[in-house]
Protein backbone atom coordinates (compact mmCIF):
# COMPACT_ATOMS: atom_id res chain seq x y z
CA UNK A 1 0.00 0.00 0.00
CA UNK A 2 2.51 2.36 0.92
CA UNK A 3 4.75 1.23 -2.39
CA UNK A 4 1.67 1.97 -4.31
CA UNK A 5 1.02 5.66 -2.79
CA UNK A 6 5.01 6.45 -2.97
CA UNK A 7 4.64 5.41 -6.61
CA UNK A 8 1.64 7.44 -7.27
CA UNK A 9 3.48 10.54 -5.36
CA UNK A 10 6.45 10.36 -7.52
CA UNK A 11 4.60 9.77 -11.03
CA UNK A 12 2.81 12.69 -9.87
CA UNK A 13 5.76 15.08 -8.99
CA UNK A 14 7.41 13.56 -12.73
CA UNK A 15 3.97 14.89 -14.17
CA UNK A 16 4.33 18.36 -12.77
CA UNK A 17 7.69 18.85 -14.02
CA UNK A 18 7.02 17.54 -17.21
CA UNK A 19 4.02 20.38 -17.36
CA UNK A 20 6.22 22.91 -15.66
CA UNK A 21 8.94 22.28 -18.75
CA UNK A 22 6.72 22.33 -21.09
CA UNK A 23 4.87 25.45 -19.88
CA UNK A 24 8.44 27.31 -19.89
CA UNK A 25 9.34 25.88 -23.30
CA UNK A 26 5.94 27.67 -24.92
CA UNK A 27 6.31 30.49 -22.98
CA UNK A 28 10.04 31.10 -24.36
CA UNK A 29 9.08 30.34 -28.18
CA UNK A 30 5.90 32.62 -28.16
CA UNK A 31 7.62 35.71 -26.52
CA UNK A 32 10.44 35.27 -27.95
CA UNK A 33 12.97 35.68 -24.80
CA UNK A 34 15.87 33.72 -26.38
CA UNK A 35 18.65 36.02 -27.60
CA UNK A 36 19.13 36.46 -31.42
CA UNK A 37 15.70 34.31 -31.85
CA UNK A 38 14.36 35.43 -34.47
CA UNK A 39 17.66 36.63 -36.12
CA UNK A 40 20.53 35.90 -37.97
CA UNK A 41 23.02 36.74 -35.11
CA UNK A 42 26.29 35.13 -35.02
CA UNK A 43 27.51 33.29 -31.71
CA UNK A 44 30.16 35.96 -30.95
CA UNK A 45 27.39 38.43 -31.84
CA UNK A 46 24.75 36.51 -29.18
CA UNK A 47 27.37 36.80 -26.82
CA UNK A 48 27.66 39.91 -27.01
CA UNK A 49 24.23 40.83 -26.47
CA UNK A 50 24.21 38.09 -23.13
CA UNK A 51 27.09 40.18 -22.05
CA UNK A 52 25.79 43.69 -21.96
CA UNK A 53 22.08 42.52 -21.05
CA UNK A 54 20.19 45.61 -21.37
CA UNK A 55 20.50 48.60 -24.10
CA UNK A 56 20.19 51.95 -23.30
CA UNK A 57 17.63 54.04 -26.50
CA UNK A 58 17.74 57.81 -26.03
CA UNK A 59 15.64 59.95 -27.35
CA UNK A 60 13.96 62.89 -27.45
CA UNK A 61 10.92 63.12 -24.83
CA UNK A 62 8.71 65.29 -26.89
CA UNK A 63 8.39 64.74 -30.66
CA UNK A 64 4.95 64.01 -31.06
CA UNK A 65 3.85 61.44 -32.82
CA UNK A 66 7.31 59.94 -33.44
CA UNK A 67 8.48 59.61 -29.72
CA UNK A 68 7.03 61.82 -26.41
CA UNK A 69 5.94 61.47 -22.81
CA UNK A 70 2.38 61.59 -22.36
CA UNK A 71 1.20 64.33 -19.98
CA UNK A 72 -2.16 61.97 -19.57
CA UNK A 73 -0.32 59.12 -18.24
CA UNK A 74 3.37 59.46 -18.19
CA UNK A 75 4.13 56.93 -20.47
CA UNK A 76 6.53 57.41 -22.70
CA UNK A 77 4.85 56.39 -26.39
CA UNK A 78 4.93 56.94 -30.01
CA UNK A 79 5.26 55.47 -33.65
CA UNK A 80 9.66 54.94 -32.57
CA UNK A 81 9.32 53.67 -29.35
CA UNK A 82 6.80 50.80 -30.33
CA UNK A 83 9.48 49.69 -32.95
CA UNK A 84 12.10 49.95 -30.31
CA UNK A 85 10.39 47.40 -28.24
CA UNK A 86 9.49 45.06 -31.65
CA UNK A 87 13.46 45.41 -31.78
CA UNK A 88 13.92 44.07 -28.22
CA UNK A 89 11.46 41.29 -28.87
CA UNK A 90 13.43 40.05 -32.18
CA UNK A 91 16.65 40.69 -30.26
CA UNK A 92 15.32 38.54 -27.52
CA UNK A 93 16.92 41.65 -25.16
CA UNK A 94 15.85 44.15 -22.91
CA UNK A 95 16.05 47.58 -24.48
CA UNK A 96 15.03 50.27 -22.11
CA UNK A 97 13.86 53.76 -23.72
CA UNK A 98 15.19 56.73 -22.05
CA UNK A 99 13.39 60.17 -23.46
CA UNK A 100 15.05 63.69 -22.38
CA UNK A 101 15.68 66.68 -23.97
CA UNK A 102 17.42 66.28 -27.60
CA UNK A 103 20.50 67.94 -26.49
CA UNK A 104 21.01 65.58 -23.78
CA UNK A 105 20.28 62.77 -26.17
CA UNK A 106 23.12 63.27 -28.41
CA UNK A 107 25.46 63.86 -25.26
CA UNK A 108 24.47 60.42 -23.71
CA UNK A 109 24.93 58.45 -27.06
CA UNK A 110 28.15 60.79 -27.54
CA UNK A 111 29.78 59.51 -24.08
CA UNK A 112 27.97 55.53 -24.83
CA UNK A 113 25.85 56.00 -21.87
CA UNK A 114 23.07 55.38 -24.03
CA UNK A 115 23.68 52.75 -27.32
CA UNK A 116 20.94 53.75 -29.51
CA UNK A 117 18.69 56.49 -31.29
CA UNK A 118 17.11 57.32 -34.53
CA UNK A 119 18.33 60.42 -36.53
CA UNK A 120 19.22 61.65 -39.29
CA UNK A 121 22.48 60.62 -40.87
CA UNK A 122 25.15 63.39 -41.75
CA UNK A 123 29.23 63.95 -42.23
CA UNK A 124 28.90 65.77 -38.66
CA UNK A 125 27.06 62.91 -36.92
CA UNK A 126 29.34 60.20 -39.26
CA UNK A 127 32.48 61.36 -36.75
CA UNK A 128 30.98 60.18 -33.87
CA UNK A 129 28.71 57.24 -34.55
CA UNK A 130 28.05 54.70 -36.84
CA UNK A 131 24.06 54.62 -38.89
CA UNK A 132 22.46 51.32 -39.27
CA UNK A 133 20.50 50.57 -42.64
CA UNK A 134 17.30 52.93 -42.63
CA UNK A 135 14.49 52.10 -41.15
CA UNK A 136 12.21 55.05 -42.99
CA UNK A 137 12.15 58.28 -45.16
CA UNK A 138 11.30 61.92 -43.04
CA UNK A 139 10.67 65.31 -44.43
CA UNK A 140 12.10 68.61 -43.11
CA UNK A 141 9.55 71.48 -43.67
CA UNK A 142 9.35 75.36 -43.16
CA UNK A 143 6.79 77.01 -40.98
CA UNK A 144 6.61 80.46 -41.13
CA UNK A 145 5.01 83.36 -39.02
CA UNK A 146 1.86 83.75 -41.12
CA UNK A 147 2.21 87.57 -41.44
CA UNK A 148 4.98 86.97 -43.09
CA UNK A 149 3.58 85.38 -45.91
CA UNK A 150 4.30 87.54 -48.31
CA UNK A 151 7.84 88.30 -47.39
CA UNK A 152 9.12 84.67 -46.82
CA UNK A 153 8.93 81.88 -49.42
CA UNK A 154 11.74 80.05 -49.05
CA UNK A 155 15.20 79.55 -46.86
CA UNK A 156 16.52 82.03 -49.51
CA UNK A 157 14.25 84.97 -47.91
CA UNK A 158 15.46 84.20 -44.17
CA UNK A 159 18.71 85.31 -45.08
CA UNK A 160 19.54 87.97 -41.76
CA UNK A 161 16.61 86.86 -39.83
CA UNK A 162 15.82 84.69 -36.70
CA UNK A 163 14.82 80.69 -36.95
CA UNK A 164 13.99 79.16 -33.89
CA UNK A 165 15.86 75.98 -33.96
CA UNK A 166 16.07 72.75 -31.98
CA UNK A 167 19.57 72.60 -30.38
CA UNK A 168 21.27 69.69 -31.48
CA UNK A 169 19.07 68.81 -34.30
CA UNK A 170 19.74 68.02 -38.18
CA UNK A 171 17.93 71.00 -38.91
CA UNK A 172 20.30 73.34 -37.38
CA UNK A 173 23.20 71.42 -39.13
CA UNK A 174 21.99 72.04 -42.16
CA UNK A 175 21.52 75.75 -41.80
CA UNK A 176 25.00 76.30 -40.64
CA UNK A 177 25.99 74.25 -43.99
CA UNK A 178 23.93 75.90 -46.21
CA UNK A 179 22.12 78.73 -44.98
CA UNK A 180 25.09 80.94 -42.08
CA UNK A 181 23.36 83.58 -43.26
CA UNK A 182 20.45 82.84 -40.87
CA UNK A 183 20.20 83.73 -37.16
CA UNK A 184 19.89 80.61 -35.23
CA UNK A 185 17.59 81.14 -31.54
CA UNK A 186 18.47 77.44 -29.97
CA UNK A 187 15.07 76.39 -28.34
CA UNK A 188 14.23 72.79 -26.40
CA UNK A 189 12.19 71.20 -28.74
CA UNK A 190 9.55 71.74 -31.85
CA UNK A 191 6.63 73.08 -29.75
CA UNK A 192 8.75 75.92 -27.87
CA UNK A 193 10.31 76.70 -31.42
CA UNK A 194 5.97 77.32 -33.35
CA UNK A 195 5.51 79.53 -30.19
CA UNK A 196 7.91 81.90 -30.59
CA UNK A 197 7.65 81.85 -34.79
CA UNK A 198 3.72 82.36 -33.32
CA UNK A 199 3.77 85.07 -31.24
CA UNK A 200 6.45 86.75 -33.87
CA UNK A 201 9.56 86.41 -31.48
CA UNK A 202 11.30 84.54 -34.46
CA UNK A 203 10.34 84.32 -37.79
CA UNK A 204 10.35 80.87 -38.31
CA UNK A 205 11.85 77.41 -37.44
CA UNK A 206 12.92 74.28 -39.33
CA UNK A 207 11.93 70.38 -38.28
CA UNK A 208 10.59 66.96 -38.76
CA UNK A 209 7.38 67.09 -40.40
CA UNK A 210 4.67 64.88 -38.64
CA UNK A 211 6.04 66.44 -35.27
CA UNK A 212 5.40 69.97 -37.00
CA UNK A 213 1.87 69.57 -38.29
CA UNK A 214 1.28 67.53 -35.26
CA UNK A 215 2.19 70.12 -32.49
CA UNK A 216 0.29 72.82 -34.92
CA UNK A 217 -2.96 71.06 -34.18
CA UNK A 218 -2.28 70.72 -30.62
CA UNK A 219 -2.28 74.36 -30.46
CA UNK A 220 -4.72 75.54 -32.58
CA UNK A 221 -1.95 77.45 -34.60
CA UNK A 222 -3.05 77.28 -37.79
CA UNK A 223 -3.81 80.93 -38.32
CA UNK A 224 -0.68 82.59 -36.76
CA UNK A 225 2.13 79.92 -38.59
CA UNK A 226 2.05 78.88 -42.07
CA UNK A 227 3.19 75.89 -43.70
CA UNK A 228 5.86 76.02 -47.04
CA UNK A 229 4.30 72.42 -48.86
CA UNK A 230 7.86 71.96 -50.21
CA UNK A 231 9.80 69.84 -48.39
CA UNK A 232 13.32 71.49 -47.15
CA UNK A 233 14.99 68.23 -47.11
CA UNK A 234 13.88 64.66 -47.35
CA UNK A 235 15.98 62.03 -45.38
CA UNK A 236 16.62 58.87 -44.35
CA UNK A 237 16.18 57.81 -40.69
CA UNK A 238 18.40 55.29 -38.83
CA UNK A 239 19.93 54.13 -35.83
CA UNK A 240 22.83 55.68 -34.32
CA UNK A 241 25.50 54.03 -32.24
CA UNK A 242 28.36 55.03 -30.76
CA UNK A 243 31.53 54.55 -32.01
CA UNK A 244 32.43 52.98 -29.34
CA UNK A 245 30.30 50.21 -29.87
CA UNK A 246 31.12 49.02 -32.90
CA UNK A 247 29.69 45.37 -32.20
CA UNK A 248 26.40 46.86 -31.96
CA UNK A 249 25.39 48.06 -35.62
CA UNK A 250 25.83 44.50 -37.27
CA UNK A 251 23.06 43.24 -34.63
CA UNK A 252 20.96 46.38 -34.66
CA UNK A 253 21.00 45.81 -38.87
CA UNK A 254 19.54 42.30 -38.22
CA UNK A 255 17.31 43.01 -36.31
CA UNK A 256 15.57 45.75 -38.64
CA UNK A 257 16.27 43.43 -41.60
CA UNK A 258 14.00 40.69 -39.61
CA UNK A 259 11.29 43.65 -38.82
CA UNK A 260 11.55 44.60 -42.23
CA UNK A 261 10.43 40.82 -43.62
CA UNK A 262 7.51 41.01 -41.02
CA UNK A 263 6.29 45.12 -42.25
CA UNK A 264 6.57 45.85 -38.89
CA UNK A 265 7.01 49.47 -39.22
CA UNK A 266 3.97 49.33 -41.59
CA UNK A 267 1.59 47.77 -38.96
CA UNK A 268 2.53 50.05 -36.30
CA UNK A 269 1.82 53.03 -38.62
CA UNK A 270 -2.02 51.84 -39.51
CA UNK A 271 -2.15 51.26 -35.54
CA UNK A 272 -1.12 55.08 -35.41
CA UNK A 273 -2.50 56.55 -38.14
CA UNK A 274 -4.74 54.25 -40.20
CA UNK A 275 -3.81 53.03 -43.22
CA UNK A 276 -5.22 56.34 -45.38
CA UNK A 277 -3.18 58.89 -43.55
CA UNK A 278 0.31 57.66 -43.58
CA UNK A 279 3.26 59.96 -41.48
CA UNK A 280 6.28 58.86 -42.81
CA UNK A 281 7.63 56.63 -46.04
CA UNK A 282 9.00 53.31 -46.34
CA UNK A 283 12.13 52.25 -47.43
Amino acid sequence: MLKSKLSKNILKILLLLLVVFISITFINDYFDFDVGKNTSLTDEEIEWLKNNEVLIYASDKNAPPLRYLDDNDGQYKGVLIDYVHFLSIELGIKIEVKPMLWEDVMLELTSGNADLCDMFASEERAKKFYFSKPIYNLRGILAINSDLTDEIKSLEDLKGRTMAIQKEDYASEYLAKNYPEINQLFVADLEEALHLVAEGKADATLGDEPVMTYQIDKHNLHNKITINDKAVYENQVVFAIPKSKPNLISIINKGINSMNEKNVLEKIQQKWFGISTPIVKYR
